[in-house]
């Protein structure tokens, strides 16, 4: 039922999260769920000669896309590669430079909780001769809770030998 699906249909009435997303089809989407894909789609390979690039956002503020990759089959990296920002544009600190073969293959990718978007970017080029299944990624979406990232400051430290540290409080 989202319509930035490529299998998108107007008729739908109910969200059965089977929404497909193409690298090929769109340069931005919202959303925490369905599957992302190469251009050849779940069942097809990638093409030759392609240069892509899309930001996939989540639906709602404070959370963070995740992507898992059940299918990801690429040519050497040094022909077919993936690169994966953490943020909203290829200017974004690099979560993933450059991969390629099975490198992904069943791995989780997730925006950071320092990015503010909580969107990340990927771009995949192919060069002219030899293409391979590609990928698909299952999208999600996730939160860091108030115990992620906090910085703490020690209360009291515990000696039993002078000059030694054996344990600390933190709050």
């Amino acid at each position: 039922t989202n319509s930035e699906a490529t299998n998108y249909n107007v008729d739908a009435t109910v969200d059965n999260a089977a929404c497909e997303y193409n690298i090929a089809s769109s340069a931005a989407i919202t959303t925490c769920g369905g599957i992302f894909v190469d251009s050849g789609g779940p069942l097809g390979e990638y093409s030759n000669i392609e240069n892509q690039a899309i930001t996939i956002y989540p639906d709602n503020e404070d959370e963070y896309v995740s992507l898992y990759f059940s299918e990801f089959e690429l040519e050497s990296p040094t022909y077919d590669n993936m690169t994966i920002y953490d943020g909203e544009n290829t200017s974004a600190p690099i979560l993933i430079n450059g991969v390629g073969y099975t490198e992904l293959f069943q791995q989780t990718i997730y925006a950071s909780p320092s990015n503010d978007s909580g969107a990340l970017t990927i771009t995949f080029t192919s060069d002219a001769i030899v293409t391979y299944p590609g990928w698909v990624a299952e999208i999600g979406c996730t939160t860091y809770g108030p115990c992620f990232g906090f910085d703490v400051t020690p209360i009291a430290t515990y000696e039993t030998d002078i000059g030694t540290s054996d344990a600390s409080a933190y709050i």
